[in-house]
C-alpha cells in the first residue's frame, strides 16, 4: 500500500518541491520495490548534515530523494548547472531549492558557499563526491572531488555516507532508457557519520581535503559492498588514468597509523622466521642432486661399445695378405739368378 503523503511533514517546503514530489511519487511507487536501511543515521528534521552518496545512474537522484522524503529529510542536491537548463524539469528543480554547480568558472565556489549556508540552516544537502556517474567498470565508487569534504569541514557538520543499489536496473549508466517492468528492487542504506574530527580546524590544505574525501568514499564503498554482498576492490578507479589505483590517504587517523606501524613491525619480525625454513629447502634438494650420480652407469654404455671398435683390429690380418705376396716377387729374383748362372756357365764353356 502506498504511504498517505508524497512529501515530508516540513511545511516550509515551497510549491515547486511539492509539485515535484507529487509528479514523481506515483511512478516511483509503481516501477520500484524499496528496501530502506540505516534511516536512524539521518537524524531529526533541523539537523544539518552533508549526505554523500554514490552515483551510478541518472535515475538514482529520485531513489535517494524517495528514501529521504520517507524519513522526513527533504534533500537539497548539488547538481551540475546543465541540469537546470533542461526545459520544464530544470525550472522545477531550481524552484525546489536545489543548488547549481558551475564547474570551472568564477562561480564554482558559489555552490560550496550556498551548501554551507543550507547545512548550517539545518538542511540535508546531498552531494555526489564522484562529481558524475562512476566510470568504474563494476560500478564501484571512483576517485572523487573534494566538494563534500569542503562543505563538511567549513560547516563543522557531519557527513552521512549513503549507498544505493538497483537504480542501474531501472536506467542503465549513461543511458536515458527506462526498464520499468517488472518492478525493480532498489536498496538504500545510510551509515554512521564519517570520522573527520582529527581533520577539523586545520585549514583546507590539499592533503586534508584528499584525506577527508578518501574517508568519505571508503565509507560509501563499504556500505555498497554490504548491499551487493561482495568484496570491493582494494584500489579505486581513476577516470583520468583509466585504471584502478591505490587509495590515497596522506593523513591517516593517528590510531590507524599506530596500527599500521604495529602491523608492519609484526610482519617484519615474522618474515625472517618464515624465511629460515625456506633456506632449508635447498638442503632437501640435495638428494635430488644425487640423481645425476645415478646416471654414471648410463655413461658406461659407451664403454661397452669398445669391443665394437675392435672389429677394425681384426682387419689387420687382411692387410698382411700383401705381405704374403712378397715371396711371389722373389720368384723372378730366383729366375734372374738362375739365368745369370746359366750365362756364366755358358761363357765358361765357350772359353
Amino acid at each position: 500500500m502506498w504511504p498517505v503523503r508524497p512529501f515530508p511533514k516540513d511545511q516550509s517546503l515551497g510549491p515547486w518541491y511539492r509539485l515535484a514530489a507529487v509528479i514523481l511519487w506515483p511512478p516511483m511507487m509503481t516501477i520500484t520495490r524499496r528496501e530502506w536501511l540505516g534511516a536512524e543515521h539521518l537524524g531529526s528534521p533541523g539537523d544539518g548534515m552533508v549526505v554523500a552518496a554514490n552515483h551510478m545512474s541518472w535515475f538514482d537522484p529520485m531513489v535517494i530523494a524517495h528514501f529521504m522524503n520517507d524519513h522526513d529529510r527533504p534533500p537539497r542536491y548539488l547538481a551540475k548547472d546543465s541540469v537546470f537548463q533542461v526545459p520544464v524539469a530544470g525550472r522545477i528543480i531550481g524552484g525546489a531549492g536545489q543548488i547549481p554547480v558551475f564547474r570551472e568558472s568564477d562561480n564554482a565556489q558559489d555552490a560550496v558557499r550556498a551548501a554551507v549556508a543550507a547545512v548550517n540552516a539545518g538542511e540535508a544537502v546531498v552531494v555526489y563526491p564522484e562529481g558524475t556517474l562512476t566510470r568504474d567498470p563494476e560500478l564501484w565508487p571512483m576517485v572523487g572531488k573534494t566538494g563534500a569534504a569542503r562543505i563538511a569541514l567549513q560547516s563543522g557538520k557531519p557527513v552521512i555516507p549513503l549507498a544505493h543499489w538497483g537504480a542501474q536496473d531501472v536506467m542503465a549508466p549513461y543511458t536515458k532508457e527506462f526498464n520499468v517492468f517488472p518492478p525493480k528492487l532498489v536498496q538504500v542504506i545510510a551509515g554512521a557519520p564519517v570520522d573527520l574530527d582529527d581533520l577539523r580546524g586545520q585549514g583546507l590544505s590539499s592533503e586534508i581535503l584528499i584525506e577527508a574525501t578518501s574517508r568519505i568514499l571508503d565509507a560509501i564503498t563499504e556500505l555498497l559492498a554490504t548491499l551487493r554482498n561482495e568484496s570491493p576492490p582494494a584500489d579505486r578507479w581513476n577516470p583520468r588514468a583509466g585504471r584502478r589505483e591505490p587509495v590515497q590517504h596522506p593523513m591517516p587517523r593517528p590510531r590507524e597509523s599506530d596500527e599500521r606501524g604495529m602491523g608492519i613491525m609484526a610482519v617484519t619480525k615474522k618474515a625472517p622466521a618464515k624465511k629460515a625454513p625456506a633456506k632449508k629447502a635447498p638442503a632437501k634438494k640435495a638428494p635430488a642432486k644425487k640423481a645425476p650420480a645415478k646416471k654414471a652407469p648410463a655413461k658406461k654404455a659407451p664403454a661397452k661399445k669398445a669391443p665394437a671398435k675392435k672389429a677394425p683390429a681384426k682387419k689387420a690380418p687382411a692387410k698382411k695378405a700383401p705381405a704374403k705376396k712378397a715371396p711371389a716377387k722373389k720368384a723372378p729374383a730366383t729366375r734372374a739368378a738362375a739365368t745369370k748362372k746359366t750365362v756364366v756357365k755358358r761363357t765358361a764353356k765357350r772359353a
